[in-house]
């Protein structure tokens, strides 16, 4: 199967609102854990898979596999915002210290940690990787160090923190679709309440 890049950006988003939303849900303790930790059978055309209960054994490791679902959903779209960019032809040059440039490379360099190690991404900042990045876009200007950063596990704050990973992925979007359509991402909004 082949995605268009925008399609790559709104499917990413679309699992990234659904981690968070899951992640949320279970932080406020509206899950039954012995709802969803039952017997599961699902059946498939090469036979069946069998899911038994008692695989979480406590509230905390709901919590736990929301985390972990939530930082999944944070690597697929480091990795779809990338291969979107790359699909629209939108080129990483680390060179380009224009404001779009900056973002570029942020992405490049934020999908690189990720696709290292899912479970820990680390930053891997050489050559010219290894700079002051002045990131604007929307309403965000932050400067990144990405010179003190190698070796280091990435955390968002590094960049602004979640939501700027989100507006990150709405510009990204912006810059796939163009100025010249009328459609509307799908998921939240930044700045709406929740």
């Amino acid at each position: 199967m082949t995605l268009r890049p925008i399609n790559r950006i709104d499917q990413a988003l679309l699992a990234l609102e659904f981690a968070i939303k899951v992640m949320n849900y279970i932080a406020l303790g509206k899950i039954n854990k012995d709802d969803l930790d039952c017997d599961t059978l699902i059946c498939l055309p090469d036979g069946n898979l069998r899911l038994g209960q008692s695989t979480f054994h406590t509230y905390d490791d709901l919590v736990h596999a929301s985390e972990n679902l939530y930082s999944q959903a944070l690597a697929a779209s480091a990795v779809a915002m990338e291969a979107a960019l790359q699909g629209a032809g939108i080129r990483n040059d680390p060179n380009d210290r224009s404001e779009r440039g900056q973002v570029r490379s942020l992405v490049y360099m934020i999908r690189s940690a990720f696709a290292h190690d899912l479970q820990v991404p680390t930053w891997s900042v050489r050559g010219p990787y290894a700079q002051q990045m002045r990131v604007r876009f929307g309403c965000h200007d932050l400067q990144v160090d990405m010179t003190t950063l190698d070796g280091q596990p990435l955390v968002l704050e590094h960049f602004g923190g979640p939501l700027v990973f989100w507006d990150l992925m709405h510009e990204v979007r912006s810059w796939i679709q163009g100025p010249n359509t009328t459609q509307q991402p799908t998921g939240a909004q930044s700045g709406s309440g929740g």
